[in-house]
């Protein structure tokens, strides 16, 4: 679990990092408008995936993470040596 919220203050780095690509991304399509626009949707759709992916990783991460907590803090300390 340590590990866990040890890595959690990079989340938003690599939000803001994938931000940052997509912006750069969407702009160098604008840029070549009549050439490359239909790529636009294809491309804020990989990214937007990239991002939803992580946030559900972590997320069952957290989850898993908390349950595990409370397993090893709250059930085996009451309820095993009860």
């Amino acid at each position: 679990m340590k590990w866990c919220l040890k890595y959690l203050i990079f989340i938003p780095i690599v939000f803001d990092i994938l931000d940052v690509f997509e912006n750069i991304g969407i702009i160098n399509i604008i840029k070549h408008y009549p050439v490359r626009l239909n790529n636009l949707s294809e491309l804020i759709n990989i990214i937007t995936m990239i991002k939803l992916t992580f946030v559900n990783l972590v997320f069952v991460t957290l989850i898993v993470g908390f349950a595990l907590t409370i397993y090893l803090k709250v059930i085996k300390k009451y309820v095993i040596n009860y």
